[in-house]
């Protein structure tokens, strides 16, 4: 009796271990970066988050320093910079100008989160104005 007690702790103590750690693995949650012929940037996620059967979604688009340039959540129109955004779907985000950081989250019942590093202002020097 002694060792089925010591046994269920045991497990029960190896199950939440490994709930944990699964829960802090990378985010398989990858960002690309492309520049379009109108000279506008495309930050591309992976993958859309799914909500087929989401009733609470909220997703933020930021700058490096953390500031959020898009913040969705469903249910509720999206906020963002119109001076900036050209277009927003589940999944990407056009911008009129090049951040060499930006940075995805999205809480969709997981978190998950991708940096979109593309440097593409470094390396396009002739950009019109």
């Amino acid at each position: 009796m002694k060792w089925t007690i010591i046994f269920g702790i045991f497990w029960f103590f190896l199950a939440t271990v490994a709930a944990a750690v699964a829960n802090e693995t990378p985010s398989a949650l990858t960002c690309n970066v492309t520049v379009q012929p109108d000279w506008s940037y495309l930050y591309q996620l992976s993958h859309a988050p799914n909500l087929s059967k989401k009733t609470w979604c909220q997703t933020e688009w930021e700058h490096q320093n953390r500031t959020v340039i898009v913040h969705t959540q469903i249910g509720q129109d999206p906020v963002f910079d119109a001076n900036l955004v050209l277009n927003l779907t589940h999944w990407s985000v056009t911008l009129r100008h090049c951040y060499d950081f930006l940075r995805h989250r999205q809480d969709c019942g997981t978190w998950e989160e991708a940096v979109c590093s593309g440097e593409c202002c470094t390396k396009l020097r002739n950009e019109p104005d």
